[in-house]
């Protein structure tokens, strides 16, 4: 499975044949569909296994705040828990690298397969947090926590694919460098304050205040 991965993390799985697979892994495309069916079963095998490991530890980390506070957990300590798999999984080496990549490309692609993936495997796990978090900031909505969730979900992804953007836009001044703990710091400092910054208005209530200016404008009119 260690070929099929390399391959669907550089190509994507459209753009990975079985043979290319069966190449890569010096056997015959046959046993592939013998084992697995065929690609698409392979790629959701592949994807099951590495995803509900991030899951499983995700839920062990999240159950042990729970025994350990009692009640509202830190929100900082929730973030921490949720992206510390994921940060684990990038320094466990290229194919912890390749599954990250598989997994942006499956949350940011727009395919039923790829959307029953992700519903099978990771939302009941981020339901958890996110009502966790929904009890560690009453005075937030639900629904401004679950947009905050999707854009936790968006950033690891995006930071953990090393595109080395941080070098581009520095004009080379700065590395992102490959200190996974710096990053998970990071974005944890990050995230844990927009989930707790004040609920958004929307749509946005609009001023009845009447400013001098436009005190001066309704005089000018009449």
């Amino acid at each position: 499975m260690s070929a099929a991965e390399s391959l669907f993390a550089r190509s994507g799985y459209f753009g990975t044949s079985v043979r290319e697979i069966a190449n890569k892994a010096s056997v015959n495309s046959a046993l592939i569909s013998y084992y697995f069916g065929g690609k698409e079963n392979l790629f959701r095998t592949i994807f099951r296994k590495q995803g509900m490991e991030i899951v499983g530890k995700r839920m062990e980390l999240l159950d042990a705040l729970r025994a350990r506070f009692k009640g509202p957990i830190p929100v900082d300590q929730i973030v921490r828990a949720y992206l510390s798999p994921q940060c684990e999984l990038k320094k466990s080496g290229p194919r912890g690298l390749a599954f990250i990549r598989i997994q942006a490309q499956v949350h940011n692609e727009f395919n039923e397969m790829y959307f029953s993936l992700r519903r099978e495997i990771y939302d009941e796990s981020t339901k958890q947090y996110i009502g966790e978090l929904e009890r560690s900031l009453p005075g937030i909505s639900l629904s401004d926590i679950t947009w905050r969730m999707m854009f936790l979900i968006g950033a690891y992804l995006y930071m953990l694919a090393d595109l080395d953007r941080m070098s581009d836009l520095s004009d080379h001044r700065f590395e992102q460098g490959d200190d996974t703990d710096e990053l998970l710091e990071r974005l944890t400092i990050f995230v844990s304050s927009g989930m707790s910054a004040p609920t958004v208005q929307w749509p946005p209530v609009l001023s009845t205040t009447v400013t001098p200016a436009r005190r001066r404008r309704a005089v000018r009119t009449k």
